[in-house]
């Protein structure tokens, strides 16, 4: 049986950073509503499809990774939405659209060094190297394997929410 934590980690961060952070995540947030809109308009729900249409123009203002990762979000919105269309065919839906979405970390997005509370995250600047604080109750956690991240804003602080499984 696979058991899922999530701890969530305390970015400390300055305001260089804050504001690198911020303007990543309001460019994530417009790469998910325009792939969105593409899908929506074009009622396509097949992430490679989509990423064919989007992945040039999310590219202009995204890394590579963060384009993928906020494709792969749409879709799965793209696909929730189609669902709950099929269950109820009167019933009319707009297309889907988010003022701010977390940022999904994959591998190759982020890395996290427990021993120095360092996390290394792709931003639209590159890599930053930031310090971080963890509660003392999550770092039972910390030999578990390190699968995801989500880099969340909230209350005008940054959190890692790290997923952990044993």
């Amino acid at each position: 049986m696979k058991v899922v934590r999530t701890a969530s980690v305390k970015l400390d961060l300055d305001p260089q950073n804050f504001q690198i952070l911020l303007n990543t995540i309001k460019l994530y947030t417009q790469s998910y509503n325009f792939v969105c809109s593409v899908g929506f308009e074009n009622n396509i729900t097949n992430g490679i499809t989509l990423h064919k249409l989007t992945y040039n123009t999310t590219r202009e203002y995204l890394p590579s990774q963060l384009s993928i990762s906020s494709r792969a979000q749409a879709t799965e919105t793209l696909l929730s939405l189609s669902t709950k269309k099929r269950k109820n065919p009167s019933q009319s839906f707009k297309c889907p659209n988010s003022k701010q979405m977390s940022i999904r970390l994959d591998k190759n997005s982020h890395t996290i060094w427990f021993d120095k509370q360092i996390v290394s995250i792709l931003s639209c600047e590159g890599r930053l190297r930031l310090p971080f604080t963890i509660n003392p109750y999550f770092k039972q956690f910390i030999n578990w394997k390190h699968s995801s991240a989500q880099l969340v804003l909230r209350n005008k602080k940054f959190l890692l929410n790290v997923q952990f499984e044993k």
